[in-house]
């Protein structure tokens, strides 16, 4: 047993020589122990050596073995106390540290003592902090000397740690002796087993005394084995042919072959199938019956490189396998076991290939890994970016599916998958050759290819250019699926210099050789982070606006800016509006840009630089623009001369469209003087990158004028919808309307649980963060053309749909969609019970671009909003839709915003049960009674309903009330006396089963009735049943006259839903 031992002389451990010593001096004793037998030790004595008596080394030899003394797991206790002694001084240092620094007393004296001050309980900092100091100190001590009592009880316990390690050695020494005994058992019962096998039977005395007596044994036959005759050659030549005639029978009637073993030849008694590309394999019969399986003979490869033919154990393992498939299988049994086999064996040969090519050729280019029967080798590894891949591996077969050389199978084949920058590709060019196997010809046509690719982007890209495509510079292209050298693409920089772009094969690095090749030192900007395409795309611009940077205007007509000429714009007035120091000056406008704009470019020694220029349109119809002012946009950025080429330039094009749209924006904020934002029109520049700034605008919408504002507005409060600032950010050109995409970005004041699910597919140019409170509208405004007014208004939007949302969430409703025009939710369990509210803004005759002067002086509001209620065909609400719209937009003089709202969602709780039930009797009545003896259904509001049943001139009017402080309906009767004469059976229906009984959740009250706002159809289910009862008795008894003198039923006709039954605007139902 491991433990602590103390400190000794001896390796062996304390008492451990001494103990020897003790043995040594008892033995040698032992023949004169006989005199002090009777004396004061009853063995002699045990500790006293006596130095007359020698010992004798005839005895010693004959004496055990010491015990082996166990060691392992102990150490000495100087090094426990040496440990605990340190760890008590490192924690004393950081408690002294610790209480020196004022902050951490101070953050411990957070519940220290308090003392009375006139009643009042005050802290005291100091006496707090000194008890938490003393604390501190006393639960360290208390711990160390915790610690210290045990290390004192290890203590005591270890000066009798020298008896227990004799224990240990003794338990040790007979565990061994017990293991030596069980092994002693195992092995003679193992010697016993073994013995079986050297046993021989009882000699038969009997049969021998026969054999020696007669020399014969009755019991045993003589019969001896009689060999076949040899075969003559003719007999041989006969037994084939008859072998081949058996089994062309055999595979013409009986046998199913496999559609890959169609192609056999029968010769030497055997028939040999032929799997083009894979192997041929001979097999032969033993018996004539075609129910008998076929046996393997031979097989051989038919693709290079292959294995050896397989001889020895391979061979007869394969002869085994291939036997066993052909009893239980048959043929088609053997093609699949053979073509498995042979598919793993070209993979595993293909792996061995491009191992060597890794360690050769294609060194450190190359990883190759084997994955389940499918060969990965990754080419271009230490290209950085998306990775390229092929996969070589086995498909499965299970359906009809094209092989690599066009052909269609069934069968499992072997199959390329080709993955170029991380993405799956066509593979049908790729040079797969299934009878020469060659992993660099696979390689080299994979990397033709991805060349190719590359070249070929490249080559697309550049001819979409206005300065290639017309023809001005010529580029050329030459690719190639088998040869990666003999892939390139030749550009032509200027008139008189040219470059040609090339892949090197193995890396993957661009190779460009210019011509002169002086060009090659301004091919510096390497960078590994663009794609590949835009890479070659940046570095060609690059070396060519080192030879045309002069040519300013050739590459801006190439994106498509328009140069304004002197015809346009005087020069003089130009040069007005730029510093002095400008040398040359060239005014750019495009298409989409509104004409009141434009950009400038000017060159000069202090630098290039780029100017949003603002234009004013000539008095006359004809005559030039007149400039107005100009502002620098680049500030630090700069002209960038250098740099000024065909990918910058479309990258300065984005950039300087941004700015104007911004540019725009801002100054049209300047003239609203009620409105803040930053940074101010100055302020505004490109920044180093070209990043187009964004303006900060704060939006309070209880602060705009009245002419910007929507009608009626949010009742503004502590806590608004939208947080104040709202940031405007450019994000490029739309491609096909050529607009500026505007984004304004800002928050929610309080975060709103799946608002971006509800809203992604329903509203476009608006989107929310999924888990935040931050939301972002999108804009398409002409460039230079503002539209600060839009985004007021589509904030002002925001606030009422996030109003309406906030009240539906109070009545725990759930929703289905938002968007800035409607909301759809559900206000009940069952699918039919869902609504959309939407949001109806009538815009005042207000262009975007007005003089901010003449916008503020109107009193008129921005928009009028009204408010509109839907519900499905089949949604019983229908009948009330326009009288909830109604009290939607209806708010009373001094009603909170949303009242409307809180009315409809309660009306639309407590009409549910009435609507229904309205809608199962007037489905029942349409359905089941004939001509106009069903009910008639006419809406008043949406707490006044006229049930009329024409056929019996009844009616009656079921209306909301309050009683005891909750909502019930009541049932009256609106049928004239002489509407009920001749109806006394009636009346005494409605008498005895309505207005003088009570039901489930109603009660009659003599002339009416009155019930739950829940059980109402339970009310209107009975006063229906009773009618439809007498109206059915009566009809089946046969049509009585009227007292107008009409038959009953005979010529009533339903109400139209469309047609009049009521006036007021209500909404009438005819059944």
């Amino acid at each position: 047993m491991p433990g602590i031992i103390m400190d000794g002389t001896s390796a062996n451990g304390p008492g451990r020589e001494i103990e020897r010593q003790h043995v040594d001096d008892t033995l040698s004793t032992t023949a004169s122990l006989a005199p002090y037998n009777n004396g004061n030790h009853s063995n002699g004595p045990s500790h006293a050596k006596d130095a007359a008596c020698p010992s004798n080394p005839k005895f010693d030899d004959f004496l055990p073995p010491e015990l082996v003394h166990i060691t392992q797991g102990f150490f000495p206790l100087g090094h426990l106390i040496n440990r605990a002694t340190q760890q008590c001084w490192n924690d004393l240092t950081d408690l002294i540290t610790e209480l020196a620094n004022p902050q951490s007393t101070a953050t411990h004296a957070a519940a220290g003592p308090v003392t009375t001050t006139n009643g009042k309980y005050t802290l005291s900092p100091s006496s707090a902090e000194n008890a938490q100091k003393k604390l501190r100190i006393l639960e360290f001590a208390q711990a160390k000397r915790a610690d210290f009592i045990k290390i004192l009880v290890l203590s005591q316990w270890s000066r009798r740690a020298a008896d227990v390690s004799r224990l240990i050695d003794i338990q040790a020494f007979i565990r061994m002796r017990y293991d030596c005994y069980n092994g002693a058992i195992l092995s003679i019962g193992e010697m016993k087993r073994d013995l079986i096998r050297a046993q021989t039977a009882n000699p038969d005395l009997a049969m021998a005394l026969e054999v020696l007596a007669t020399g014969r044994v009755a019991a045993i036959q003589e019969r001896s084995f009689v060999p076949p005759k040899p075969l003559t050659p003719k007999e041989m030549l006969k037994t084939l042919k008859k072998i081949n005639k058996t089994i062309r029978t055999r595979l013409v009637l009986h046998d199913q072959i496999p559609r890959a073993f169609t192609n056999y030849v029968v010769h030497d008694g055997r028939v040999t199938f032929k799997v083009p590309a894979e192997f041929e394999v001979d097999l032969s019969i033993a018996q004539e019956s075609h129910s008998s399986q076929f046996f393997f003979v031979d097989i051989r490869f038919l693709f290079s490189p292959s294995p050896p033919k397989p001889a020895g154990r391979l061979l007869d393992e394969l002869d085994n396998r291939v036997n066993a498939i052909l009893m239980h299988s048959g043929l088609t049994g053997c093609y699949n076991l053979l073509h498995n086999l042979i598919l793993s064996n070209k993979i595993t040969i293909l792996f061995h290939q491009a191992v060597e090519l890794a360690r050769e050729h294609w060194l450190d280019t190359l990883r190759v890994e084997v994955l389940h029967r499918t060969l990965v080798v990754q080419y271009w590894i230490n290209r950085p970016g998306p990775k390229s891949w092929i996969e070589i591996g086995v498909k499965g077969g299970r359906r009809k599916e094209q092989t690599h050389d066009g052909s269609i199978t069934e069968s499992p084949f072997l199959g390329l998958r080709w993955m170029r920058d991380n993405k799956e590709v066509e593979s049908k060019d790729i040079k797969l050759d299934p009878e020469l196997l060659s992993m660099e010809t696979i390689l080299r046509s994979v990397t033709a290819l991805h060349i190719s690719f590359w070249l070929q982007s490249t080559y697309t890209k550049l001819s979409q250019g206005r300065l290639y495509a017309s023809g001005a510079l010529s580029v050329g292209l030459q690719t190639s699926i088998n040869e990666p050298g003999n892939c390139f693409l030749d550009v032509q920089l200027t008139k008189g210099r040219s470059l040609r772009v090339m892949i090197e094969p193995v890396s993957g690095a661009i190779i460009f050789r210019p011509t002169p090749l002086l060009l090659n030192r301004y091919d510096i900007d390497r960078s590994f982070e663009r794609p590949i395409i835009d890479d070659i795309l940046f570095r060609i611009s690059r070396l060519r606006s080192t030879a045309v940077i002069e040519e300013v205007e050739s590459l801006a007509t190439a994106l498509g800016w328009e140069t304004v000429n002197s015809r346009d714009i005087k020069n003089e007035d130009l040069r007005r509006i730029f510093p002095s120091n400008i040398l040359r000056s060239v005014l750019f406008f495009r298409k989409s840009w509104e004409c009141n704009y434009g950009i400038a470019y000017t060159c000069s020694m202090d630098g290039d630089n780029w100017w949003v220029v603002e234009l004013r349109a000539p008095s006359r119809d004809k005559g030039p623009f007149s400039p107005q002012s100009a502002r620098m946009v680049t500030g630090r950025f700069g002209g960038l001369p250098e740099r000024l080429n065909y990918a910058s330039f479309s990258q300065l094009d984005y950039a300087l469209s941004g700015m104007l749209a911004i540019h725009v924006n801002a100054c049209y904020l300047s003239e609203l003087h009620g409105i803040h934002y930053f940074p101010s029109v100055r302020n505004l520049s490109l920044g180093p990158h070209l990043q187009v700034p964004s303006i900060f605008i704060r939006f309070r919408s209880g602060s705009l004028p009245s002419a910007l504002r929507i009608s009626p507005s949010i009742t503004a409060d502590k806590n608004p919808t939208v947080r104040d600032t709202v940031r405007l950010s450019f994000r490029g050109i739309h491609p096909s309307s050529q607009c500026a995409i505007l984004l304004a970005h800002g928050n929610l004041s309080r975060e709103i649980k799946d608002l971006a699910l509800l809203a992604v597919h329903l509203d476009p140019t608006i989107t929310f963060q999924p888990n935040g409170r931050g939301f972002a509208m999108r804009f398409l405004t002409p460039v230079g053309k503002p539209m600060i007014i839009q985004l007021l208004a589509r904030l002002q939007q925001l606030e009422h749909v996030i109003s309406t949302l906030d009240t539906l969430k109070q009545k725990s409703l759930k929703l289905l969609s938002v968007s800035l025009s409607k909301i759809k939710f559900s206000y009940a369990a069952d699918e039919g019970a869902r609504a959309i509210i939407n949001f109806n803004y009538h815009e005042q005759s207000i262009e975007s671009d007005i003089d901010s002067v003449t916008l503020l002086s109107k009193q008129a509001p921005l928009m009028l909003l009204r408010m509109s209620i839907d519900f499905h065909q089949q949604n019983p609400h229908r009948r009330v839709k326009e009288s909830l719209t109604s009290t939607l937009n209806g708010l009373r003089p001094g009603a909170r915003a949303g009242a409307g709202l809180e009315a409809v969602l309660k009306l639309l709780v407590i009409t549910r049960p009435i609507l229904q039930a309205l809608e199962r009797i007037s489905t029942g009545s349409r359905s089941n009674l004939p001509g106009n003896s069903g009910v008639q259904i006419t809406t008043r509001s949406s707490k006044i309903f006229h049930l009329r049943y024409p056929s019996l001139r009844y009616r009656f009017c079921i209306h909301a009330g309050l009683r005891r402080d909750r909502v019930v309906w009541v049932l009256r009767d609106m049928t004239t006396m002489s509407d009920k004469t001749g109806r006394e059976a009636v009346e005494l229906k409605l008498k005895e089963q309505i207005f003088g009984a009570s039901g489930d959740g109603w009660q009659g009250l003599g002339n009416g009735a009155i019930a739950d706002c829940e059980k109402i159809g339970n009310l209107v289910s009975a006063l229906h049943g009773v009618l439809t009862d007498y109206i059915s008795s009566e009809t089946g008894g046969g049509l009585g006259m009227n007292p107008l003198g009409k038959r009953n039923g005979g010529t009533g006709t339903d109400l139209d839903p469309g047609s009049g039954g009521s006036s007021g605007g209500s909404d009438d139902v005819g059944l």
